[in-house]
């Protein structure tokens, strides 16, 4: 069923799932926006640093190489009065240079191309003591310090904005993983057993712990960082084009491609997402009925057909997490790649722009920051930037271009293109908490139990104990052919009622209809003359206490699973009831006695364990009881132990047994047998005997050899 129940399901909506995932939020919108706004704070102050970061690179450059500008206008001034015969004193930035100074710069420089500053730099030495303080190297230290102070600032920012940002996005995140699992746990409570009929427990788990996981890494770790990639993938595009719009452009048209090849393998991966949250759902459902049952595989030898089976779902897994792997894992090479093919089309561009001298070095590093903050360039890029900064540097000293512009560029594409990889990332990230989510909001939308606050209220200590079944009809969802057909019957206040009939005939689902489990489709079960429609189901529930054939004890002291639910229970109390079923003196003999603590590795029989739950039902005082094959994985011995406990616990109460071992019930006040969910015969064991029919014919092969 539950492999039919998953064909049923709707291939995922993004863009659904992700809005209802918003919705979901909204209690949490404040922190976040204070967390996305830090991401933007951070990231357009990383974006502002290596721009800072260039100015001070040129304060340092204008003080290690020679005064260009002050270089330019003295060539000018003493050829232009040179060849107006007009040489007189001149005074540059505050210098003043004789006519001696200037014919004798003349006499040295006649060989020096104009604006060459090799040339000048070889000769510098044989220059007038004026010439050389005018074009000697310049360092503003103050200017420096103020730079560097607002530098500093802007980096303790950013990382301050950073880890803010971080433990905010880690509080939304754990906060809402915690109120996804109490919402489920409290769905839990309201989903009908019919939901359990169709999925199994494994795929329910999978849904509380992997998907709930998978949105709560998004959040905290994917959705600050697709905000920050974002702010930076524009404040970068604004950076290039206030920049050098040539240069942006070029970068824009090398890296578009790239968007395009996102969205494509977007679409494409997104189904495959949606199939390995499923797969892992199934995976976990048969990991947990194998481990569960492992007693029954090993006993029918069933541990090929199981790896068969576990096998082929963990292929399906293995095939779809491929899948979805290989189309995410593209883009990151993928952006990588248009990342370096910007590189080199800004490296080609500003190789022309350097050549008409329109860049400075500054803004080389600049954007070598943005290359470190970002990204790990490959050796191959490196390389090309060493020789690109090698010929750069050339070209600087003879005048050409500063290295700012075309260095900037490099680091911007680098920043550029490293967003789009992370936005990828994300986008890939988004989708499988898609998948993830959608699964959790489908547990959560599930069809709940009806309502029932106007109901009434039986108190468990004004219950006589009467029963009445009444035409009582009932079908399993999905099923043609009716479980319960016309069930009726009367049962006074004490009686002790069996439940007999081979497998299949409707004694389990008569319980769970008796217990409000189920809703009947018709006919009507009334306790006390009041229907059970009208009662509260959690009422219901308390009238009852049930010992199953399947023993439950959780990891906890035996004093606390003899307690379960109950209040105001004394430890005296707790001994009372091991005394009268008969564990007393076991718990006795372990070293912590009540204290002592049960868990897998605890030596209990399951005989012990059934005398430990009928103890619990004992502590539990409630006017009907229902024991469902309670003595069936026991030995004679065991049995007899038990059924005297049993005897004890359902006296003055109206008790119902399921029992296939007939020779526990032939005590039974009323036998009701049951075949194909109709009631064939009702009756004491003698009365029934006498009938010579269905249950004699059973009860009588019990007994052949």
């Amino acid at each position: 069923m539950h492999n039919e129940n998953n064909k049923n399901l709707k291939p995922k909506n993004l863009k659904k799932s992700l809005s209802r995932l918003v919705k979901e939020l909204n209690k949490y919108k404040i922190l976040i926006i204070i967390s996305l706004l830090l991401a933007v704070v951070g990231s357009i102050l990383s974006i502002i640093t290596p721009n800072k970061l260039s100015k001070l690179t040129d304060e340092i450059t204008n003080g290690l190489i020679i005064n260009k500008d002050n270089f330019k206008t003295l060539n000018e001034q003493i050829y232009f009065n040179y060849t107006n015969n007009d040489l007189k004193e001149i005074e540059i930035d505050n210098i003043k240079i004789s006519i001696n100074d200037q014919l004798e710069y003349l006499n040295i420089a006649k060989d020096i191309k104009q604006d060459d500053i090799s040339d000048l730099y070889k000769k510098l030495d044989l220059m007038p003591e004026t010439i050389k303080e005018l074009v000697k190297p310049k360092m503003n230290l103050n200017k420096i310090k103020d730079i560097s102070i607002f530098l500093a600032v802007l980096y303790i920012l950013s990382a301050l904005f950073t880890y803010i940002e971080s433990i905010s996005m880690t509080v939304v995140a754990n906060k809402f993983a915690k109120s996804l699992r109490e919402k489920i746990s409290i769905k839990i409570n309201k989903l009908p057993l019919k939901y359990f009929d169709k999925n199994k427990i494994g795929d329910v788990l999978s849904r509380v712990t992997n998907d709930v996981d998978t949105v709560s890494q998004t959040l905290n770790n994917s959705l600050a960082s697709f905000v920050s990639a974002l702010t930076l993938f524009i404040g970068t595009i604004i950076m290039m084009f206030v920049t050098n719009s040539l240069m942006a452009i070029t970068a824009i048209i090398s890296s578009l491609f790239g968007f395009i090849f996102m969205f494509i393998v977007l679409s494409k991966s997104q189904k495959y997402f949606n199939e390995r949250q499923k797969e892992l759902g199934n995976l976990n459902a048969n990991i947990e009925e194998i481990y569960s049952n492992i007693a029954v595989v090993k006993k029918y030898n069933a541990k090929e057909e199981t790896r068969a089976n576990f096998n082929k779902i963990n292929d399906k897994l293995f095939d779809s997490t491929r899948k979805s792997g290989f189309l995410s894992g593209l883009m990151p090479p993928m952006m990588m790649f248009v990342g370096n093919f910007g590189y080199v089309c800004v490296c080609i561009v500003g190789a022309l722009l350097v050549i008409n001298n329109k860049i400075s070095f500054g803004v080389i590093v600049a954007f070598i920051s943005y290359v470190r903050l970002f990204t790990s360039p490959l050796s191959q890029i490196a390389q090309t930037m060493s020789s690109f900064q090698q010929t750069a540097a050339l070209l600087v000293i003879n005048n050409k271009i500063s290295f700012g512009v075309i260095i900037a560029f490099i680091s911007y594409v680098r920043l550029f293109t490293s967003p789009l990889s992370q936005i990828a990332q994300t986008m890939s990230s988004f989708q499988q908490t898609a998948a993830a989510s959608e699964r959790v909001f489908e547990l959560l939308d599930e069809e709940e139990m009806e309502e029932e606050k106007t109901k009434k209220v039986l108190l468990p200590e004004n219950v006589l104990g009467k029963l009445e079944f009444k035409d009582v009809c009932f079908t399993y969802d999905g099923n043609s052919d009716a479980t319960i057909k016309d069930f009726s019957a009367q049962i006074k206040p004490g009686q002790k009622v069996a439940l007999v009939g081979p497998t299949g005939s409707g004694k389990t689902t008569m319980v769970n209809l008796l217990m409000k489990f189920y809703d009947i489709n018709s006919g009507d079960i009334k306790i006390d003359d009041i229907s059970i429609k009208d009662l509260k189901r959690e009422n219901v529930h308390d009238l009852f206490t049930m010992v199953l054939q399947d023993t439950w004890l959780f990891d906890g002291t035996i004093k606390e699973n003899i307690i379960y639910n109950r209040e105001n229970v004394s430890l005296d109390d707790v001994k009372k009831a091991c005394k009268t079923v008969g564990i007393d003196h076991f718990i006795k003999t372990l070293p912590e006695g009540y204290d002592s603590h049960l868990n897998d590795e605890a030596s209990v029989s399951a005989g012990q364990r059934q005398l430990l739950t009928i103890a619990r039902a004992l502590i539990k005082e409630t006017p009907f009881l229902i024991l469902d094959e309670a003595t069936s994985n026991v030995d004679t011995r065991t049995e007899e132990l038990i059924s005297k406990a049993m005897d004890i616990l359902t006296k003055g109460k109206t008790s119902f047994i399921i029992a296939h071992r007939l020779s526990t019930i032939k005590n039974a006040d009323l036998i009701i047998v049951m075949k194909d969910g109709k009631i064939l015969e009702k009756g004491n064991h003698d009365e029934l005997l006498k009938q010579n029919g269905f249950y004699a014919e059973l009860y009588n092969s019990q007994f052949k050899l």
